[in-house]
């Protein structure tokens, strides 16, 4: 995996640095916009041995700031080179005596600057480009602190740059029209590009050029960023050091332990680095030139799941908590490609496309064009190459495109088949019933289940796969009505032709228990704090359960093979037969409400007197069963009444011990 990235076709190396999105903005831009090399004559260019390694050049210096004339110190005050070759090759590997450095990453196609170099100190490079050519650049000799003449130019230029004569330098003052003046008042001049390209050009100079007097650098500084050097205003510029104002410029929490300060080449410091950029300590210092002492180095821990760190053998399924489904680290997105790598989350929408061209090794066009950095040209072709078929659901495929790769319920063909073993039956009535009674379905089997398709699984899907099960063999025409009605402790459902289903919900005390009947395919009912939801499906008769203590109906719902039918409810006030009778010591009884009001259940002796109050209140419309006790009386015969809205219905009950 790439661990840091560029901007352009070339980038800037060091022996001390890495060169990232922060740091060579202004670098990379030069080399792009006025390449300006040595003299070949002038003994510090050469060339080795084609097209590519033949042309290639390096010099130790280069106008890496692109104001017109040659710089010989980089904007760190080190020394360094600029390489450049035609033919449009890729390089492959830089070597130098600091070691081999991998550029593939980087797709350098025509040039890099490569800085922080001790000046006068001879150097040999080998270039190896992906044609398989070699150039070997030998003695190269940075010019930093030289006099512009001790490089072969001519004439040293008012910004302190060199040219081959004064006629060639930049005038003070005056710029080309794609350049700007320099705000700080040096009448340096400055690409215009710069203004508005997501980098901030601000008081600190942290690229080389001022340009907040224009508009901000174009809304790329905040006001803070332009404010003139201020102690105390959260910004480390001008002459401020930490010594001077260590409110500004004492190191972040995070890199307070690291002795050195890396910022010029992309993190404060090598532990921000790791939580930046992914390098580890030991990659920065292997190839890189960082000195990380002092630091944390969190990276170059071992696995430990909960660091937030996905690395290791760590995985989604070992460790939840550092990885995502996609193998990334929580601040990680996968690469579009399919490739399996993991980029930093942060390149999305940073400014600069990382398209289908991966010109800084990702393609991240699949999240919404690189969070709007590339256009739909530079993500055309996006994605693993689609191939419908091949088990892996990419690019444009979707469940409706392509199921086979793409829907992980292509398993689930026979509708109602809610347990997939390619058979409807009685056992996938049961899954669905358990789901309405609390047992839930997800995904393939809750589709599977959902056979009307509205987000719901209710009676209507149970009566669909009773359907599919009698297939159209019934001959009974379906019912067109429902009657409920309650007599003592029963329940029973009349109606006029087939019932498919018949789903219940009651309410009741503690006391309460019921025995659903036998004769149906299915009866379950499942119990809950004082709710009890019950479902019959293929009732063979109007009974329906049997209850003992008090309940109240809250829904009934009646279904035939296709529809909802109106379920009828009594209309009058009647009091039902108690249940049993004769009885020792308990039986039960209903009464029916038409309406809501207030109702007195009593039971006298023979004498007239009340010798209980089985209830007494307010009750809702609809039927009601309750229990009387009569344990502490004597046997007999005793008359039950009750009162509603002037209406009196009494009923013999006879207790028998």
């Amino acid at each position: 995996m790439k661990v840091f990235k560029i901007i352009s076709l070339c980038l800037c190396f060091s022996v001390v640095a890495f060169a990232t999105d922060y740091n060579i903005k202004h670098e990379i831009k030069s080399i792009e916009n006025n390449r300006l090399l040595a003299k070949k004559d002038s003994g510090q260019s050469q060339d080795s041995r084609p097209v590519c390694d033949e042309s290639a050049t390096v010099v130790g210096f280069g106008d890496y700031n692109a104001n017109g004339s040659v710089d010989l110190c980089y904007s760190d005050g080190t020394g360094f080179f600029e390489f450049a070759w035609e033919g449009g090759c890729v390089l492959q590997t830089l070597s130098y005596s600091g070691g081999d450095l991998d550029a593939t990453p980087n797709n350098f196609t025509s040039g890099l600057f490569f800085f922080g170099f001790e000046a006068g100190v001879p150097e040999d490079f080998v270039l190896v480009f992906d044609d398989g050519s070699t150039a070997v650049l030998e003695g190269a000799v940075a010019y930093c602190g030289s006099a512009c003449s001790d490089a072969g130019f001519g004439a040293t230029c008012f910004d302190g740059g060199c040219a081959d004569s004064e006629a060639d330098c930049p005038v003070e003052g005056e710029c080309a029209d794609d350049q700007v003046l320099d705000c700080d008042g040096s009448n340096e001049c400055i690409s215009a590009a710069w203004i508005g390209d997501g980098y901030c050009d601000g008081t600190a100079q942290q690229y080389g050029a001022d340009l907040c007097c224009y508009d901000s650098d174009g809304g790329d500084c905040t006001e803070a960023e332009c404010a003139p050097p201020s102690c105390g205003d959260g910004v480390c510029n001008g002459d401020e050091t930490e010594e001077t104002c260590p409110e500004d410029c004492s190191p972040s929490e995070e890199c307070a332990d690291c002795e050195f300060d890396w910022t010029q080449y992309g993190a404060e410091c090598c532990d921000l680095a790791w939580t930046t950029f992914q390098i580890s300590c030991a990659d920065l210092e292997a190839n890189y030139g960082w000195d990380c002492a002092g630091c944390n180095c969190p990276g170059d821990l071992p696995p430990s799941c909960g660091d937030g760190q996905c690395n290791g053998d760590e995985t989604f399924e070992s460790c939840p908590e550092d990885c995502t489904e996609t193998g990334c680290s929580a601040d990680e997105v996968a690469d579009c490609d399919a490739s399996g790598e993991c980029w930093t989350a942060a390149w999305i929408g940073d400014g600069f496309c990382d398209g289908t061209e991966q010109q800084y090794g990702a393609d991240l066009c699949c999240y919404d064009n690189d969070g709007g950095d590339c256009t739909e040209a530079e993500c055309a072709g996006s994605g693993p190459v689609d191939e419908c078929g091949d088990g892996a659901c990419t690019g444009s495929e979707t469940a409706e495109n392509c199921p086979e790769d793409c829907d992980p319920c292509i398993d689930y063909d026979l509708d109602g088949d809610v347990n997939n073993d390619e058979t409807v039956n009685v056992l996938d009535i049961v899954s669905v019933v358990n789901h309405v009674l609390g047992d839930e379905l997800v995904d393939c089997e809750f589709g599977a289940a959902d056979m009307n398709s509205d987000s719901i699984i209710n009676v209507l899907d149970i009566v669909s796969i009773v359907n599919v099960i009698l297939g159209t063999g019934r001959t009974t025409s379906d019912a067109t009505s429902a009657t409920m009605n309650i007599d003592g402790s029963d329940l029973s459902i009349s109606r006029d032709g087939f019932v498919s289903a018949i789903q219940m919900t009651l309410s009741h005390g503690s006391d309460f228990s019921i025995d659903l009947t036998d004769d149906a395919m299915v009866a379950e009912y499942r119990t809950d704090s004082g709710m009890t939801r019950l479902i019959v499906v293929l009732p063979e008769n109007d009974h329906i359960f049997t209850a003992t203590g008090d309940y109240v109906v809250d829904e009934v719902i009646v279904a035939n093979s296709n529809t909802i039918l109106s379920v009828v409810e009594p209309s009058a006030f009647t009091l039902t037969e108690a249940y049993p009778n004769p009885f020792n010591p308990s039986t039960s009884l209903s009464i029916n409400m038409p309406e809501n009001g207030y109702v007195s259940v009593k039971a006298y002796n023979l004498a007239g007197q009340v010798v209980s109050v089985i209830t007494e209140g307010s009750m809702d419309a609809g039927s009601h069963t309750m229990t009387w006790d009569a344990s502490s009386l004597s046997s007999g015969v005793y008359l039950i009444t009750a009162e509603y809205a002037g209406s009196v219905a009494t009923q013999k009950v006879m207790l028998i011990k």
